[in-house]
């Protein structure tokens, strides 16, 4: 009963606030719930830098997480990094943007990046709702519910191949495979939570 008047309360608040004119608080996930800093040292085998977490803007609103590696850049001769972007129902509607849904942006980015080079971009069956690989900017996109997720990861895998196109070739297939790894088992499960 405590959990109903709970619940019932937040509903009031919120919509006492929309008629006020002001904006309700956000029940949704942001993504470093999604994706914790924890997570991120399990991917990159390493400590990382506590996350930021940032607004984006332009053609729909969303957030972005961001993790780095901790170690000096000196002392490892690079950096590996973890990025989600999360754009939500709650998110795109309360903001100014072309976009009002997350399902309308994934499928204009994923058009737009079919257009522009379809071979770079390969669909992928069983990830959420829909989901897709951009070897562009090596990044998979993934349609869940009601949210867009856009993941890179950039680990400090060492690989060498004959020359730079297989190289990049080989550097693209590994991080496809370790970031459909990541969606599936940190980031799709804490989004189906209620």
């Amino acid at each position: 009963m405590r959990e109903k008047r709970g619940r019932l309360g937040i509903v009031m608040i919120g919509g006492l606030l929309l008629l006020a004119g002001l904006a309700a608080p956000s029940l949704a996930l942001t993504p470093c719930q999604l994706l914790t800093q924890q997570d991120a040292e399990q991917i990159l085998g390493e400590p990382v830098a506590e996350p930021r977490l940032t607004e984006v803007v332009g053609m729909a609103a969303g957030q972005k997480c961001y993790f780095h590696t901790a170690a000096p850049l000196a002392q490892r001769g690079g950096v590996g990094s973890v990025s989600l972007i999360l754009h939500d129902q709650a998110t795109m509607a309360g903001k100014d943007g072309l976009f009002k849904t997350p399902q309308q942006y994934y499928e204009r980015i994923m058009s737009a990046q079919k257009s522009s080079t379809p071979e770079n971009v390969s669909e992928i069956s069983g990830l959420g709702e829909k989901a897709f690989w951009s070897a562009n900017g090596d990044t998979l996109h993934c349609l869940a519910g009601s949210a867009y997720l856009i993941l890179e990861v950039r680990d400090l895998t060492k690989m060498s191949a004959p020359n730079r196109r297989e190289l990049d070739q080989k550097l693209s297939q590994h991080r496809r495979s370790l970031s459909e790894k990541v969606m599936r088992q940190y980031i799709l499960p804490r989004l189906a939570q209620p």
